[in-house]
């Protein structure tokens, strides 16, 4: 059966049309307020719900746990802070996933220079040697009343700790943690984990000190968002993309709005594609590393110490860390163009779920049940090394029109289930699962490949693949 993408050029009218309602309809009065918000501010969602930025940084350093409790001190109810990854997978306050110049002063006292601090990636550091850097003594150039003390980055868990004592001595409730997740498509596994990891850390901690209730995850990276939504649904989570977009709405109303646009979307089916399988293909000899490790960037080949044989030297499409693949026939004239001098009976191709797109729905594989599938493809209407889609940038090729756009003919026309140029291609950004690999076909039968079928994969003979679409 084909998987039917489709995407929505309706989500913002909807989202309007939800914010309009829900902004005339007082609080007090709103049913869905009070049935579907379980954590609220001190005092109820009536009340003003003070939150200090980063813990007050005009006052104290930002980040860390003075702050936080001389924030809670002065009365705040909702603590707002950002959190990074180590190396080491501790979870920590950091606005930034690197030592900020304007904060850091370095064991040796002396400073860090604006254009080196992003060489000073924490994701590439223990959290031991984290906190040799001091993020408070550093007189602030912005804010000039922020209180010197000697002060690290701390582990979310000790801030959660260190809260709780402080406010059972005071014998007050507790504050709400406004969680922000740092992360970013373009520097995913190189200044932080991807969103699933990311938020599978987070919550681990989260867990262990029993705060699900008091905690509100927000992030400008919806794909952290929509895996919480997804595994953790009862944490309520925020969009920082609302405040953005518009600065007056009340915070208690973006969770609601979100809700209430997935409920409205409708499906236009005039843009529904059948993609019934992606195409990928390679020399034989590369064929048990794959079936044993998956499809690996050549980059981790390189770093692994794989032999492999490689399809492309020069990758002059410019996005070395991702793999090509073909929506339902492989791109012909590139495969003949690798294939010609060793003939295609040393080739095979495989066939690959259209699910590594949109995300698995097979019980089976519970290896994939956390896999991050969300932003890796990159959509490329011809060839990616042609001038064409060079010219775009990544993220343009990201886009929901991009993947559209695939489609389409330059003269109106639109194919529901072939790409209009055969050598419209995916560029995949990561490795991709074995588990999504459903078939491995060959141009004629091959004796040599019996020991496939022991590591439970099919192979078939299929030459129409082989040939022009």
């Amino acid at each position: 059966m084909a998987n039917q993408f489709f995407y929505t050029d309706k989500l913002m009218k909807f989202f309007f049309i939800s914010f309009i309602l829900i902004s005339c309809t007082s609080t007090k009065n709103n049913g869905a307020v009070n049935s579907t918000v379980t954590n609220k501010p001190l005092g109820g969602w009536e009340a003003f719900d003070k939150q200090a930025h980063r813990g007050g940084r005009g006052t104290m350093p930002e980040n860390t746990i003075p702050a936080m409790l001389n924030a809670v001190g002065l009365g705040v109810t909702t603590l707002e802070m950002d959190i990074s990854i180590s190396k080491d997978k501790k979870v920590f306050l950091s606005h930034e996933p690197f030592l900020n110049h304007e904060i850091t002063t370095k064991p040796d006292g002396s400073f860090i220079a604006e254009k080196d601090e992003r060489t000073f990636n924490m994701y590439q550091m223990n959290y031991a040697d984290i906190i040799k850097y001091d993020v408070g003594i550093k007189p602030h150039p912005r804010f000039p009343d922020q209180q010197k003390i000697k002060v690290v980055k701390p582990l979310l868990s000790d801030l959660f700790k260190a809260v709780k004592e402080y406010m059972m001595t005071a014998k007050r409730p507790f504050p709400l943690y406004n969680i922000e997740t740092k992360c970013l498509p373009e520097t995913d596994n190189k200044f932080h984990p991807a969103p699933a990891e990311f938020v599978e850390l987070l919550m681990k901690v989260i867990k262990e000190n029993q705060m699900e209730d008091f905690v509100i995850i927000q992030s400008f990276d919806f794909r952290t968002l929509q895996y919480l939504h997804k595994n953790y649904p009862n944490i309520k989570t925020l969009n920082a993309y609302f405040e953005e977009k518009i600065p007056e709405s009340f915070p208690v109303f973006h969770e609601l709005i979100w809700e209430y646009c997935l409920k409205k979307i409708e499906i236009d089916q005039s843009k529904l594609k059948k993609v019934n399988a992606l195409y990928h293909f390679t020399h034989k000899n590369n064929l048990r590393s794959i079936l044993e490790k998956g499809l690996i960037t050549k980059a981790r080949l390189e770093k692994l110490e794989i032999n492999f044989i490689e399809n492309d030297k020069n990758r002059w499409d410019e996005v070395e860390d991702s793999i090509s693949l073909s929506i339902s026939h492989p791109n012909h004239k590139m495969f003949m163009k690798y294939a010609k001098s060793s003939g295609l009976d040393n080739w095979v191709v495989l066939k690959i779920s259209p699910e590594l797109l949109s995300g698995n729905t097979n019980p089976v594989y519970e290896e994939l049940e956390n896999y991050d599938y969300l932003d890796k493809a990159i959509f490329n209407k011809f060839n990616a090394a042609s001038f064409a889609m060079r010219n775009l940038s990544i993220e343009e090729r990201k886009s929901h029109q991009a993947f559209l756009d695939m489609f389409e003919s330059n003269i109106g026309m639109t194919l529901e289930t072939y790409t209009f140029d055969n050598q419209a291609e995916i560029l995949y950004q990561g490795n991709i699962p074995k588990e999504f690999i459903q078939e491995i076909h060959v141009i004629e039968e091959d004796p040599n490949l019996s020991w496939v079928d022991g590591l439970g994969f099919k192979v078939s003979i299929n030459k129409t693949v082989f040939e022009k679409r």
